[in-house]
């Protein structure tokens, strides 16, 4: 199909050099290649996790406000990203459960129970699990006798969590693939050519060549006025040229000018 292309727009030349049309020639060659963008390395993003608190018992609420402070801070120290706007990479789930023990008079003492487990998100499969247990301070506050239960399984929870979940970056998918770039230079055959009537040609072939299917991007890169040489730099999905670049934009090109003619030069 290229060769067959390549013998049509070759005849087409032919046919005008034969005739008063005057013949512009385009050649296409690869864009130079970013040597860092070869070993660039894969973008990172920080784990995000979902952290979900459970709590029954006396005190619930107070209990389950406190641990869920705990362990979200703890973790953010450690670079996870807690936010519920993301989507999860893993989940910790705690259930907690608080009850008094051993009243005496007007002393209060309670004892608390965690029952911890780590998972991924996306499957749902369980990484880890682990029961804890502490008890607070005798106390005659409520609050106070509260604060001993919940610094006591914060202070296993924690480190457990540390093995339990370790902070590994996560890779980001990577991204589309870049369209394919090259540069196209378009030039009289005559050096001679009026350089007005030249520079009306490039821009009429630079402004086709932008709006054509499937280019992305099209600019001029360089010039040289006097020897009538204007090179573009022309980003393209090649889905959408099977048949070469130069070779589709020239069967497609309409007249640039009067009697204005494109010759591929290989």
């Amino acid at each position: 199909m290229k060769q067959i292309l390549v013998n049509a727009v070759a005849a087409a030349a032919a046919l005008a050099l034969s005739g008063c049309a005057t013949v512009y020639r385009v050649s296409e060659t690869a864009c130079p290649e970013d040597p860092a963008a070869q070993y660039a390395a894969p973008a990172m993003r920080n784990p995000v996790v979902l952290v979900d608190v459970k709590a029954g018992g006396e005190q619930a609420d107070n209990l389950a406000a406190s641990v869920r402070t705990e362990v979200e801070n703890s973790l953010a120290s450690r670079g996870f990203s807690v936010s519920a706007n993301e989507r999860p990479d893993s989940a910790v789930s705690v259930s907690l459960h608080c009850r008094s023990k051993d009243k005496l008079a007007d002393w209060k003492l309670y004892e608390g129970s965690a029952e911890v487990r780590v998972s991924e998100s996306g499957s749902g499969k369980l990484v880890a699990s682990k029961s804890f247990a502490a008890d607070g301070e005798r106390a005659l506050d409520a609050e106070k006798a509260m604060k001993g239960v919940e610094e006591g399984l914060a202070r296993q929870i924690l480190p457990w969590l540390d093995t339990a979940l370790p902070m590994r970056k996560v890779a980001l998918p990577p991204p589309p693939p870049a369209p394919a770039a090259a540069m196209v230079t378009i030039t009289p055959a005559d050096k001679s050519e009026c350089q007005m009537s030249v520079l009306a040609v490039q821009r009429n072939f630079m402004d086709f060549i932008a709006a054509h299917p499937g280019v992305v991007d099209c600019r001029l890169v360089s010039e040289e006025p006097a020897m009538r040489v204007y090179t573009f730099r022309v980003a393209y999905d090649p889905d959408a040229f099977p048949g070469g670049l130069l070779n589709t934009i020239v069967l497609d090109a309409p007249e640039l000018g009067k009697n204005i003619k494109l010759e591929i030069v290989r």
